[in-house]
């Protein structure tokens, strides 16, 4: 029914991208002031009645010293909140790239959460990329090979930043996908998507 109160409501943000550097002038973007946006954001969200609030990406522009400087204003979320990756907060050094679902507290690539009724299932839409691994690893080299098709074939996306989930085969989409959907009327699956001419954004599918 259009009144019926709805089962929750939950905030969403997207692309803080910060880093500590100097704007680049010629595409509009101000890294160094993603800080105080991110605050302004959070005073907002703040104010509302939420049940947690889901960060869709890109929490960081490059670097995995401009962590800290973002996490820390997340402190000042009053809800719940759920960080994703992006491309962005893979452009760290090969040896970090292990530690970034770590780091923004997720307990895994592929993990589902259940609140409300309805159960959110959060893909890694990045498990099959240049940059979430390094050179030499079977998933980068499946990456490369996915983009020299694409390349081939003169797709107008394609792009390094692209980024894509492994098969039905791979352990990420069994575990989220074969656990019983008990105590939930609805399910959720989301994922980060790059489209042309925005570099990322969300899918959200609902199902059943």
């Amino acid at each position: 029914m259009p009144h019926e109160k709805p089962l929750l409501r939950f905030g969403v943000i997207a692309d803080p991208q910060y880093a500590d550097l100097p704007p680049w002038l010629e595409m509009d973007r101000y890294y160094a002031n993603s800080l105080d946006k991110l605050r302004q954001a959070i005073g907002v969200l703040n104010g509302q009645d939420l049940s947690f609030v889901v960060t869709l990406g890109d929490l960081i522009d490059r670097g995995w010293e401009s962590y800290d400087p973002v996490l820390a204003v997340y402190q000042g979320l009053r809800h719940e909140s759920f960080l994703m990756p992006g491309n962005h907060d893979f452009f760290v050094a090969p040896a970090q790239l292990g530690n970034v679902h770590k780091r923004l507290g997720m307990p895994a690539a592929w993990h589902d959460f259940a609140r409300g009724g309805v159960r959110f299932v959060v893909i890694d839409g990045n498990e099959i990329s240049l940059f979430s691994t390094p050179e030499g690893h079977p998933r980068h080299a499946l990456a490369q090979q996915r983009l020299e098709t694409l390349l081939g074939e003169g797709a107008i996306n394609a792009k390094e930043w692209n980024g894509g989930e492994a098969t039905s085969s791979s352990p990420g989409w069994r575990r989220c996908w074969s656990v019983p959907r008990q105590r939930t009327r609805r399910s959720w699956s989301w994922a980060t998507i790059r489209f042309i001419p925005k570099t990322s954004t969300i899918s959200g599918v609902p199902s059943g």
